[in-house]
């Protein structure tokens, strides 16, 4: 199965019915058709067909993401070459505006401006008002957005928060790569500093079925797939690669350790002391 939960509608289309898929980072608030918050840990970017077997229990196909300006400026990325002009165009000095300078990157922007599926607004009521006038927005509960926001919020000021999306957050951020361009840092979305408010209708979109078949929406079944093949393949320095199986080595009381001392023959590594030579993770 292949098939993605962030799927927009392309305001420039190729063929009809072309989609493209939001890559998030993990600041947004992901709310359901009716506005219910995602579970844990069905947080943007953790799990996607986890929160795909999710949103179809719930009878409907799309969901929304709650956000500000200043998190769609550094955690938005869209899939695809024409969407990320300077990665394909091997262009540094568009690398480095568009993910370390100010604003969202051109591309985010022209979605901001043209998308249909996207809702900016100053208020939290005016936002809520344009997002029920949006095809499937009449099930949108808005005193349920407006909780959810809100509770979210106030877990902001506490450093011992027990909401796991912000802790995650703030843990994601100790890691220098995602804090420079990849997480926004932890503020209220409601914030009027960080604003506007932006909601973004988000579906399931299947990617196989729109590159094989464009005539085809792109909110499709996806197809049967083979199973890969499990020969021998071909590393990008040349080095032979093998797909190998993951052992399993129950131990006491049928637990399965993530790491398993390993001796060399004998009993000693090299160089003639007996230790343990290597931890292999399974």
């Amino acid at each position: 199965m292949w098939h993605y939960v962030e799927g927009i509608q392309n305001w420039d289309p190729v063929w009809p019915g072309h989609g493209i898929r939001i890559l998030p980072g993990p600041s947004s608030v992901w709310l359901d058709a009716t506005g219910r918050r995602l579970p844990v840990p069905l947080f943007p970017g953790f799990d996607t067909l986890g929160t795909l077997e999710h949103l179809r229990a719930t009878g409907h196909d799309h969901s929304w993401f709650v956000l500000s300006q200043r998190i769609v400026e550094k955690e938005f990325t869209l899939s695809g070459s024409e969407q990320n002009p300077d990665l394909t165009g091997k262009d540094v000095p568009l690398l480095v505006k568009s993910r370390l300078g100010k604003g969202a990157a051109g591309p985010v922007q022209a979605f901001l401006d043209h998308g249909a599926d996207f809702v900016v607004r100053e208020r939290l009521d005016d936002l809520i008002d344009g997002m029920r006038a949006l095809p499937g927005g009449d099930v949108l509960d808005p005193e349920r957005v407006r909780m959810e926001v809100e509770a979210r919020d106030r877990e902001m000021d506490n450093d011992f928060t027990k909401d796991a999306q912000i802790a995650m957050l703030r843990s994601a951020r100790a890691y220098r790569g995602d804090r420079l361009i990849r997480t926004a840092a932890p503020h209220r979305i409601l914030d009027p500093a960080a604003g506007p408010l932006i909601a973004v209708r988000a579906a399931r979109a299947d990617p196989q079925v729109a590159r094989r078949h464009p005539d085809r929406p792109v909110f499709a079944c996806a197809r049967r797939r083979r199973p890969p093949d499990p020969g021998p393949v071909r590393g990008r320095r040349g080095g032979r690669l093998r797909r190998r199986r993951r052992a399993r080595v129950p131990g006491a009381g049928g637990h399965v350790p993530g790491r398993v001392p390993v001796l060399r023959p004998g009993g000693r590594a090299r160089g003639g002391r007996r230790a343990l030579t290597r931890q292999v993770r399974l």
